[in-house]
This record gives C-alpha cells, sequence and structure tokens, in this order.
C-alpha cells in the first residue's frame, strides 16, 4: 500500500512540477532566413503571412496555409493565440521563422480539436510576407520583373535596329544619286565649244535634273 502511495504522491509531483514548468516557459524563435530588419508589425497592422503547425508531442501538422493561401488577419486584437502573436510581432518584413510556444501561451489545459490535446506545446513556421501594403519583392517577383525589363530591352533595340537600317539605305540612296552623271556649264565649256549659242544648245538637251549650275 505504502509504495504504491509514494509511487502515485510522486507521480503528482512530477506531473506538477513539468505543468508549473510549462507556465513559465517563454515563447522560443529561431530565424530561418532574415527579413528587412527594419518594419515590424504593431497592433493593429494587417499582416499577410503563411504558417504551419504542429503538436511537438507528436509531430503532428494541424494546420498549413501553403496548400490553400496567404493568411491575412490583424494583429494584436487576440484573433491568434498569445504566443503566435507574441513570436510573429518579433519578425521583421520578410522574415521566415520556427516560433516554439509553451502549452501556457497557446491552448493552456484546454484542447483545440481532435488534433491538439490539452498541455500541448506548439511549433509554428511562419513567414512573414506583408505589413499592410509593405512587400519585400521574392525571387519570383524579382525574375518577374528581369524578364519584363529584358523584353522591355530587346524591343527598344529592335526599333534601334531598325531605324538603323533605314538610316543606311538613306545613306545608300545619297551616295547613289552622288554617283549619276552630273554636267555643269563650267564643264561644257572646258570642251572648246565654238559660241554659248552651241553650249546653250547642248544643255537643253539633258534633263534638268542632271544639271548643277
Amino acid at each position: 500500500g505504502a509504495p504504491t502511495g509514494l509511487f502515485s504522491q510522486n507521480t503528482s509531483d512530477v506531473i506538477a512540477e513539468s505543468l508549473q514548468r510549462s507556465r513559465t516557459m517563454e515563447m522560443d524563435k529561431k530565424i530561418i532566413t532574415l527579413g528587412d530588419r527594419k518594419h515590424f508589425p504593431k497592433k493593429g497592422d494587417e499582416l499577410t503571412l503563411h504558417y504551419t503547425g504542429i503538436v511537438l508531442a507528436s509531430g503532428i501538422q494541424f494546420d498549413s496555409t501553403r496548400n490553400r493561401g496567404p493568411f491575412v488577419f490583424k494583429i494584436g486584437l487576440g484573433r491568434m493565440i498569445q504566443g503566435f502573436e507574441q513570436g510573429v510581432m518579433q519578425m521583421s518584413l520578410g522574415e521566415k521563422s520556427i516560433l516554439c510556444l509553451p502549452s501556457n501561451l497557446c491552448y493552456g489545459d484546454k484542447h483545440a480539436g481532435s488534433e491538439i490535446p490539452p498541455h500541448s506545446n506548439l511549433q509554428f513556421e511562419v513567414e512573414l510576407i506583408k505589413i499592410n501594403t509593405k512587400k519585400l519583392l521574392s525571387r519570383t517577383d524579382i525574375e518577374g520583373f528581369r524578364s519584363r525589363l529584358e523584353a522591355w530591352r530587346t524591343s527598344k533595340l529592335k526599333r534601334f535596329d531598325v531605324r538603323e537600317k533605314f538610316r543606311k539605305l538613306r545613306i545608300e540612296k545619297v551616295e547613289r544619286r552622288k554617283l549619276r552623271p552630273c554636267f555643269t556649264v563650267s564643264m561644257i565649256r572646258s570642251q572648246n565649244l565654238a559660241s554659248m549659242e552651241a553650249g546653250r544648245s547642248i544643255l537643253n538637251t539633258f534633263p534638268k535634273r542632271y544639271l548643277r549650275v
């Protein structure tokens, strides 16, 4: 009888101590990807983020936004559990972190659905995408911008090439005109023609476009 009673008492003490420690535990944050370290959420800000939550004891994933799109909410209004909001408030724009939350900052001695039993410590992988309208460019955004820039550059170069082609054609046309036969009065006089009348009669036989006086 006595050993069983002692064992039961010791077990109760261990459970009580564990619960007491969990009540005094704090949120732990591990950064995976640094944010801009300039913009941090404030109470009332509208945040856009991704998160995946698991129960630490079982490793069961109980929720994720990755398969349904980013989650949007206003922080500091008690919509999310205390530890989640506390951790997200410490993240800068674009940051991706793992938040380890003790049960006292989650659901405490209550269960949440069938997957989160009472006194569960939870872990969230969180990516802070946007604070109000502020957003960092993602790799996809940057690649898209580069593609659009390259397309714009190509179109401009193509137009320049076309203009350059026409410019060369105009130059060639002018050069060809310079090579056409062209007669001047002095050239005709230099041929020792008998008289100016004869010269004039010769001049009249040439099309005007070939004459340069």
